[in-house]
């Protein structure tokens, strides 16, 4: 942190970027890398393995509530619609949506799972997702979570 003469303080900005690849025991695997000010990939850590799908949604509000009303994709957001200023509607996001399907290890259940399940992960059947695991016979679970922009609330 950085402290200024009148005792405050200010925290240096730090650029996370989330994603699955592939785990050093080739099962799928959430990571975790750091940007730096040029936006150069920096050091990459596995989180969690077994993490097969990532999805995420940016809540938007439309009315000036500072609650979402609706939860769109980043290219959603980003396009803004018509309108927008240039920029999309980023500043009006405030709140992010993260959905993860993990699995356990093999033969952890008797049958395999069904063809497909969808997953709500949206407000709507829009920006929900149909999601076919393998019939491998793993046990999958969806977790969900909504964390509301910190700068934004009111």
């Amino acid at each position: 942190a950085i402290f200024s003469s009148t005792g405050g303080s200010v925290g240096l900005v730090r650029t996370y970027v989330f994603f699955v690849g592939k785990g050093v025991d080739n099962s799928p695997a959430l990571y975790q890398a750091t940007l730096d000010n040029t936006g150069a990939l920096g050091t990459v850590q596995e989180l969690v393995s077994g993490v097969e799908n990532m999805q995420v949604l940016y809540g938007v509000d439309t009315d000036s509530d500072q609650i979402a009303n609706i939860y769109e994709t980043a290219d959603s957001v980003d396009s803004g619609g018509a309108g927008s200023a240039q920029g999309g509607l980023w500043n009006s996001v405030v709140s992010v949506r993260v959905a993860l399907v993990l699995y356990s290890d093999d033969n952890a259940v008797d049958a395999a799972p069904p063809a497909s399940t969808t997953y709500m992960l949206g407000t709507t059947a829009s920006n929900s997702f149909s999601y076919v695991p393998p019939s491998d016979k793993r046990l999958r679970r969806y977790f969900v979570e909504t964390f509301s922009v910190r700068n934004v609330l009111p």
